[in-house]
């Protein structure tokens, strides 16, 4: 923190303190120090998208929306925006747009698993079970899938009169095939 009190304005250090402030679960001094990189870089591609993953992790959607969206104007190509986006845009029940976006960086068994993913973020344990059997339909060996059917049929056997899930309660290792903040 001393480093940043001398020198406020720079990206690196506010775009560290973002990220970190973000692993400790203090969304709103990451979104705070993301947004004082950005004005200082507000072309950034990487700050972009840890803005818009820490704003996702506050429940602010639009905010992510655009700082993701802005992150593929700067770099079309950022794999980490384009799935940190369709995870935004998953979360908010738009799975085509989602799983759209997650085929721009990911094959089709696993775009299937990470809309997957957001699909037991959201609560939807029939869905969720529905896209894991269909990634594992199309790549039998994609591990992160059968582990997440097991860990589904585990919590269903807990709990077998509710076809939904909390999604509070899901197992942290259900996760995306691919990379995100």
């Amino acid at each position: 923190l001393a480093m940043q009190q001398r020198e406020p304005n720079n990206v690196k250090i506010n775009h560290r303190l973002g990220i970190l402030s973000s692993r400790l679960g203090d969304h709103d001094s990451a979104v705070n120090y993301l947004l004082k990189a950005i004005q200082s870089a507000p072309h950034d591609a990487d700050v972009l998208s840890d803005l818009g993953y820490a704003s996702y992790l506050q429940n602010d959607f639009p905010a992510a929306e655009r700082a993701l969206e802005q992150a593929l104007i700067e770099d079309p190509q950022n794999e980490r925006a384009a799935n940190n986006l369709a995870i935004v845009v998953g979360s908010q029940g738009r799975f085509d747009e989602s799983f759209a976006l997650f085929r721009r960086v990911v094959s089709e068994a696993e775009a299937n698993a990470n809309l997957a993913y957001v699909h037991t973020l959201r609560g939807e344990g029939v869905s969720a079970t529905e896209r894991f059997s269909r990634s594992l339909t199309l790549d039998s060996d994609l591990r992160s899938s059968s582990q997440a059917l097991l860990q589904i049929a585990e919590m269903k056997k807990r709990a077998p009169q509710n076809n939904q899930f909390d999604p509070d309660n899901a197992p942290a290792s259900i996760s995306v095939a691919s990379t995100q903040a």
